[in-house]
């Protein structure tokens, strides 16, 4: 097992260099191929090694036999600007391309009673890359040195968070079996400018402006997680999980001033914790139907919960919004050699009202509609490939240009986000 798990972690730290773009806020609503298939329906529909581990590790009990997965998402975010002061007006669309968010599961039933897991996963993350414009006023340049309006310049920013997850599952009696287990969590966040720290103008030219955020390594946190499944007699089961939040180290990252000098500075960040409900109905020949509902504490974590305000010309936050999310997905077996998946989630905007909205412009992780395919191919009797597709539908946000003197008078600023996600994997029963 040793041997497969430090090539997997590597995989994951990796890959994971490029931003993951999410769907519930900040976080992914489904992880590996076939959980993505089924847009992140698991509390109570263990169907992979992945989804178990990472939404309810109670129903690895239910898995049969050992199995492991990897899979990988391929990830295109679709993101513009448009903004408009005065007599200027224009729009710019970021330069994301597509990155990669891996993922991994391994189950092994050490007896009647108990199960192990070990889960590596890119749950959460998002990335901009906006260039500089002469003609969209929210990028135009820090010091324009002219008529036209100060914006933000180039804007940059992308934020990774990696999972490791060991769990332990009890079948407690026939029907019931629970399940826990630490989660060590490795997050990078990059931005720039940055605006979580105070504007300076150490070259004394008149002008304020926020340092770069770039120069930053992955930070470690950790957290918990529990969970329980109850089969029925009847067909029907049921779950329920909580992730806790993600508590990390400070944020810290080496800078420069706009006189060149050195400027270090630090931030706290953390992930929010999650409370999972979940329903699932075997009742009908080769169909699995599934139904999720989550509680995303977004207004309880540092920064991003915390009020969109200044201090010193320093952003305090970015004033999410708690949020409630549905995942509904269902499984057919066609054969014994081809399955398919649908799926459908909705988790609404956790940005909200004006000045979230425009001062979220680095962030604008605000997809609410997103429906998933999914097939797997029995290769062989211990190998199976999974392709699954999902697409977020387009969703925007309107607001003035913010900025830590308030908004900008005569202005307007629409942000639009949709997403392209194609997931690919592997599994293997030993």
């Amino acid at each position: 097992m040793r041997r497969l798990l430090l090539p997997a972690i590597m995989a994951c730290a990796l890959f994971s260099a490029d931003s993951a773009f999410a769907q519930f806020g900040l976080n992914f609503n489904g992880v590996g191929p076939v959980n993505r298939g089924m847009a992140g329906a698991a509390t109570a529909t263990p169907l992979d090694p992945i989804g178990a581990i990472h939404w309810n590790p109670a129903t690895i009990s239910a898995l049969p036999g050992n199995q492991m997965m990897f899979g990988v998402d391929g990830v295109l975010p679709v993101v513009e600007i448009q903004s408009s002061v005065g007599p200027f007006s224009g729009r710019s669309d970021s330069d994301n391309g597509w990155f990669a968010a891996p993922s991994f599961g391994l189950v092994q039933h050490l007896n009647d009673s108990w199960t192990m897991g070990m889960g590596i996963m890119t749950v959460a993350g998002f990335g901009e890359n906006f260039p500089g414009s002469g003609s969209n006023p929210v990028l135009f340049p820090a010091d324009p040195g002219g008529a036209a309006p100060q914006g933000f310049g180039n804007l940059f920013s992308e934020a990774a968070f990696i999972e490791i997850a060991p769990v332990l599952s009890l079948q407690m009696t026939e029907n019931l079996s629970v399940g826990f287990g630490p989660t060590i969590t490795l997050g990078r966040a990059q931005a720039s400018p940055f605006p979580f720290v105070s504007p300076e103008d150490a070259n004394a030219n008149g002008t304020f402006s926020y340092p770069d955020g770039t120069h930053s390594r992955y930070h470690w946190g950790g957290g918990f997680q529990a969970g329980a499944y109850l089969t029925t007699d009847r067909c029907w089961n049921f779950g329920v999980s909580f992730k806790s939040p993600q508590w990390f180290e400070d944020f810290t990252y080496q800078s420069v001033d706009s006189a060149g000098a050195q400027r270090d500075f630090k931030t706290k960040i953390e992930l929010p914790g999650i409370v999972s409900f979940g329903t699932s109905y075997t009742g009908m020949e080769n169909l699995t139907v599934g139904a999720d509902l989550r509680y995303i504490a977004w207004s309880h974590t540092e920064l991003f919960g915390d009020p969109a305000t200044f201090t010193g010309g320093a952003l305090n936050g970015l004033g999410w919004d708690s949020t409630w999310n549905l995942s509904l997905g269902a499984q057919y077996k066609l054969s014994d050699c081809l399955t398919v998946r649908a799926g459908y989630a909705y988790g609404p905007s956790p940005i909200d009202g004006s000045p979230e909205s425009g001062l979220n412009v680095a962030t604008p992780l605000i997809l609410e509609h997103l429906v998933s395919f999914g097939t797997s191919m029995q290769i062989t009797p211990a190998l199976a490939m999974h392709l699954a597709y999902s697409h977020g539908f387009e969703n925007e946000l309107n607001d003035s240009i913010q900025t830590a003197a308030g908004a900008v008078p005569g202005s307007s600023l629409t942000q639009k986000v949709s997403a392209h996600l194609l997931t690919a994997g592997f599994s293997a029963s030993f």
